[in-house]
């Protein structure tokens, strides 16, 4: 792919989308031809974040009717879930002294709200 614009096709905004947005997981339609790390690296240049993980799943088109039994099908697509690399720090820190950790948290919370 030449452009990332082509291979983030556009952000998938539903009511499930958008409480996952709050533990930094996102959707986007991308390229059907595009892997996970083009996905990667292009969110990153766009959007200027991190990213911890990539899933991608195909969606074949649905097979429909188009007037008096004139059979056709919807486009096939792909699916993006990414990850935000900062959460999977906060969840990656040490279980070892507790008010160390405490304080590391607090203030990466701090940071990812400001």
């Amino acid at each position: 792919m030449a452009n990332v614009y082509d291979i983030i096709i556009r952000p998938i905004i539903t009511e499930r989308g958008m409480a996952a947005t709050a533990d930094k997981k996102y959707t986007f339609e991308v390229a059907p031809s595009a892997g996970k790390i083009e996905i990667k690296n292009a969110v990153e240049k766009i959007f200027g974040v991190k990213v911890a993980k990539v899933n991608t799943i195909n969606y074949d088109g649905k097979t429909k009717r188009m007037g008096a039994g004139r059979p056709g099908t919807r486009k096939s697509w792909k699916k993006a879930y990414v990850w935000d690399r900062a959460v999977q720090m906060k969840c990656c820190l040490p279980k070892t002294d507790r008010h160390r950790r405490k304080i590391l948290l607090h203030s990466w919370e701090k940071s990812l709200c400001s």
